[in-house]
């Protein structure tokens, strides 16, 4: 398998241009089964069966609350168009690298960092995103995720706001961590044996 390609930023450029380069390199980039890069809705389950997972998949580029309680077969409210062209180009480059079944934590990273940005910046870019946007959108997370699922979500917003940085599209250079600490899933044992709770012997 040869190298993925990955958008390298020219420093002469602003943050817009290297944006509209980035997700130039990435449309094209884009496999054509997944369909046009004009749609709001990509089926990855070509992607799917290609690496031999088990279901297939959809991404609705949709906002927040537009993904609460919606059909599937529905798109909802889609994401603001200063966002949109953004997230296709992070998606298409995350289906590169990594496992589709990872998409869900991924867009939901890109919904809370649009809806941090579209609440705290006039107008609304990917190149307004700084530490303030980054706090907004990690406080998102636990106002809309359960607590045993932060950790992973934090990550994926991690490596968003690390991206954006890397890739020249926020004059931004400072450093983030994400604040969820990591919890250790329970294993059968270990749950089996929280749920077997002994009266202690007496002491002789």
């Amino acid at each position: 398998m040869g190298e993925i390609a990955r958008f390298v930023p020219r420093a002469e450029f602003t943050c817009k241009l290297n944006l509209e380069a980035y997700c130039k390199f990435n449309k094209l980039q884009l496999p054509s089964s997944i369909g046009p890069w004009e749609s709001d809705i990509w089926d990855v389950s070509v992607t799917q069966k290609r690496r031999k997972e088990k279901y297939g998949k959809r991404i609705y580029f949709r906002t927040w609350q537009a993904s609460k309680g919606n059909s599937t077969q529905s798109l909802g409210e889609p994401l603001a168009e200063s966002f949109k062209s953004f997230a296709k180009a992070y998606l298409a480059e995350i289906l590169r690298e990594r496992k589709t079944s990872e998409m869900g934590r991924t867009l939901k990273a890109v919904q809370c960092l649009a809806a941090a940005t579209e609440a705290l910046r006039t107008p609304a870019c990917i190149s307004k995103v700084d530490n303030e946007v980054a706090d907004y959108a990690a406080q998102l997370i636990v106002d809309r995720i359960a607590f045993t699922n932060r950790w992973n979500h934090g990550r994926e917003l991690q490596r968003l706001i690390d991206r954006i940085k890397e890739a020249g599209l926020t004059e931004w250079k400072g450093d983030w961590k994400q604040p969820f600490k990591y919890q250790k899933p329970l294993r059968n044992d270990e749950v089996n044996k929280l749920s077997l709770i002994h009266i202690s012997e007496p002491t002789r």
